[in-house]
Parts: C-alpha cells; structure tokens; sequence
C-alpha cells in the first residue's frame, strides 16, 4: 500500500467539490491535484526564501513560533494567489 504524506485515514474527508476527490477543500476552490501541487511547491520556496530574513541562526523556535510561520505562510499563499486564480 502506498502513502502519500497527506494522506490521513479517514470516513468523512472534505474534497473540493468536482476534484474527483483528488484535492481536499481550500479557500481558493482549487479542483485540480497538478495546480495545487504546483502552487504549493511555488509558495514553499517563496516562504523558503523569506523566512530566513525574520530569525537569525541562532533563534530557538518554539511552538507559538511554528503556529505563526503555518498562519504566515497560509496567509501569504491565500493573498499572494487569490488574485491570480479564477475562482469557480
């Protein structure tokens, strides 16, 4: 059996409607796997880049940090995207 890193078992999973149950819900009404993977991918190299300007080298994270570099980073995806997007 193969397992994907998003897959999480589950009876009552909330697909974007018309993905084919290929791309979970989201706040762009994304339906397609290859442009989501793609605009993921995208983002995480942009926040890859950017995150290093706002901690030093030796700057010990701690959760309340993780929480706000997801927010960030989800935030930043959503913003950054949202008009670059047709939303259906």
């Amino acid at each position: 059996m193969h397992h994907d890193r998003y897959v999480v078992p589950s009876d009552d999973e909330d697909y974007e409607p018309g993905s084919n149950e290929e791309v979970l819900k989201n706040l762009l009404g994304i339906k397609e796997k290859q442009l989501i993977n793609q605009l993921e991918e995208q983002e995480l190299i942009r926040a890859g880049n950017q995150l290093p300007t706002l901690y030093d080298i030796d700057y010990q994270f701690n959760t309340d940090d993780v929480c706000d570099i997801h927010f960030r980073c989800g935030l930043q995806i959503f913003i950054h995207l949202q008009g670059n997007i047709e939303l259906s």
